[in-house]
């Protein structure tokens, strides 16, 4: 649940910057708001799970037409210190003949196929709680008012006179903690 709070904390400075311009229409800008962040979320997912999938059908048919071609290694390659002779042979042999190279590799490739469908199926699930995610913080904007003074309330009970400063503190550290997060993720 907690994870919903700080989407809502982080990107409650927006919302209500958009509930102004809208004429403190504090739902419509939450219902906005939660459009936006998904859409920058959902497109590129799709155009990347898009992406992978006529990748992996380009890749399929090649193997059953058996056009699926592997490029030599360059010599250099083999030069690479520990593991390029062990690298270049193994390559060699799959651009030398393919056929040959999955017949004697094949439980290494069952495994990393395992490895990669587990992956995208964690994928999956993963997109599909941020997507969740987003929804709830969404519908957190307009519940903020109360969620405040009750944060307030319950730091004035456990710390007294100062409870509203670490009230302020506590949103002031996610919502830096929450844009280093974003920041990286986008430089990365």
């Amino acid at each position: 649940m907690g994870r919903y709070f700080i989407i809502a904390m982080a990107f409650y400075p927006l919302h209500q910057r958009i509930a102004k311009i809208l004429g403190n229409r504090e739902k419509l800008a939450s219902v906005l708001l939660t459009l936006a962040a998904l859409a920058l979320f959902i497109v590129p997912s799709v155009l990347f799970i898009s992406s992978a999938v006529d990748g992996m059908q380009n890749l399929a048919s090649q193997l059953k037409a058996g056009t699926f071609t592997v490029p030599a290694p360059g010599n250099k390659v083999a030069q690479w210190p520990l593991i390029g002779k062990p690298i270049y042979d193994i390559w060699m042999l799959f651009s030398g003949n393919t056929e040959a190279a999955m017949i004697k590799f094949a439980p290494q490739l069952r495994g990393l196929a395992a490895t990669l469908l587990s992956g995208a199926s964690g994928l999956g699930v993963s997109l599909l709680m941020f997507i969740i995610s987003i929804i709830i913080a969404g519908a957190l904007f307009t519940k903020a008012e109360a969620s405040q003074r009750a944060a307030k309330s319950i730091f004035q009970t456990l710390i007294g006179r100062q409870g509203e400063h670490f009230t302020a503190l506590s949103v002031l550290i996610i919502r830096s903690v929450l844009q280093g997060v974003l920041l990286v993720a986008l430089i990365l």
